[in-house]
């Protein structure tokens, strides 16, 4: 009998090393370009290029964690770490409460997934899920509104989204229902504007999600390289990135 090799079995596409690299570097081109200038005008909406990727990854990682709530911790430590920089890159000043950095609004949508899976694992009861998951989504929307976090009041929605979506049949497609709804029905103060022929096409800022989940749609389930060392370098970029920022801002100041 043939043998059939592995290898050729797996299924194609790209592991979570390499969306975790596109999301970072999405990340680093536009704190450069908002925060000092440097890069196009588009380099401006590459933030939600990056949030989704963050979002989905974040909810995956919650639902394969052996310990949510170390997971959770150390997002909290990091978003900690990220704050003061920051502010500083955002503001000028080291203590800056008008907004919050994402780490908090990832921070957030993980605690609103854990309490839905309490709540589940408590009850055992779908019906009181589905409702603590419509409770959740909307608690998110009302914090992340009153505590200005970053990516405004859809980023938890998001997080929260993308977990249920887990649940369901095909999960990536409904995420991207969800981002296409988001981004042709939401209302944004920014615009991307596109030249087509004779006409100024304006689209919503959040229309970059939809390139995001393409990528989303294309990771086949597997790692990569995951030692310790890249989940500490993944979890520093963020905090490192707006500390150069912050005194490269300092000097230039």
């Amino acid at each position: 009998m043939a043998r059939i090799d592995k290898k050729t079995t797996e299924r194609p596409g790209i592991n979570s090393f390499v969306l975790r690299i596109l999301a970072a570097a999405a990340t680093i081109a536009y704190c450069i370009k908002l925060h000092l200038g440097i890069g196009p005008e588009a380099f401006l909406y590459l933030n939600w290029f990056a949030y989704p990727i963050f979002a989905f990854m974040l909810a995956e990682g919650f639902d394969k964690s052996s310990d949510r709530y170390i997971y959770l911790r150390r997002i909290l430590i990091f978003a900690l770490l990220s704050e003061i920089p920051y502010n500083y890159a955002v503001s000028g000043s080291y203590l800056d409460t008008d907004s919050q950095n994402v780490l908090f609004t990832l921070l957030a949508g993980g605690i609103g997934i854990y309490v839905v899976e309490s709540i589940r694992i408590a009850t055992d009861n779908i019906f009181v899920t589905l409702l603590a998951e419509i409770g959740m989504c909307w608690v998110g929307y009302t914090v992340g509104s009153l505590l200005n976090f970053e990516m405004a009041s859809y980023g938890i929605v998001i997080v929260m989204v993308f977990y249920i979506a887990q649940k369901i049949t095909y999960p990536r497609l409904f995420m991207l229902l969800f981002l296409g709804i988001l981004s042709f029905y939401l209302k944004t103060d920014t615009h991307i504007f596109i030249q087509i022929g004779r006409f100024n096409v304006a689209f919503n800022e959040i229309t970059m999600s939809i390139p995001a989940m393409a990528a989303i749609l294309l990771y086949n389930g597997k790692r990569g390289p995951n030692s310790n060392t890249v989940k500490l370098a993944f979890y520093l970029f963020y905090p490192v990135l707006l500390g150069i920022i912050a005194f490269i801002s300092s000097k230039s100041a």
